[in-house]
């Protein structure tokens, strides 16, 4: 079932700095982002709740002052990436390391489920090996954090999706 949430306010800021030296062979970037999404008038109504003893107990629920699901306080990413131009024409072989971060996001309008702040690690070397060919091998999630992309309870049941664990490929381009 999805209701009118009511009244919430969103406000944050974003950051981004990006370096370059060694003369242009090393590259430096962060990008951090905070969000606070709240709720600001956001009356549910009356529940009746069962209690041990098998009483009902109607409650006024009032979700003002909660987080707005799915809007992660915290976004992160840094990167180091390195390249070396060789004396052969146009070969350039790369390396680099990088992070994204995301958390605390909420899942529901009653805060009860969230997922915390989570950081994934990558890294990657490779770099063009003629002018027409370059390969990129790579590492994602490295550490195997275990985190959910999304959560919910429905029919009596949680349900969620998780994120990737750690894999690593390759990729090959082609350029005419």
């Amino acid at each position: 079932m999805t209701v009118n949430a009511g009244a919430s306010r969103s406000c944050g800021i974003e950051a981004g700095l990006t370096w370059a030296t060694l003369d242009n062979r090393l590259t430096l970037s962060a990008n951090y982002g905070f969000t606070h999404a709240v709720f600001t008038d956001y009356y549910a109504g009356q529940q009746s709740i069962e209690g041990a003893d098998g009483q009902a107990t109607t409650i006024e629920v009032d979700y003002s002052g909660n987080r707005v699901p799915f809007a992660p306080a915290h976004t992160l990413a840094a990167a180091a990436d390195f390249t070396q131009p060789l004396q052969a024409p146009h070969q350039q072989p790369d390396s680099g390391l990088n992070l994204t971060g995301c958390g605390d996001v909420y899942w529901d309008e009653q805060n009860s489920m969230r997922q915390p702040f989570y950081a994934l690690l990558g890294a990657h070397v490779g770099g063009r090996l003629t002018p027409w060919l370059e390969l990129d091998l790579w590492a994602r999630n490295i550490t195997h954090t275990r985190y959910d992309l999304f959560r919910f309870d429905s029919m009596g049941r949680r349900f969620a999706q998780r994120g990737t664990p750690a894999q690593a490929g390759f990729d090959i381009k082609f350029r005419f």
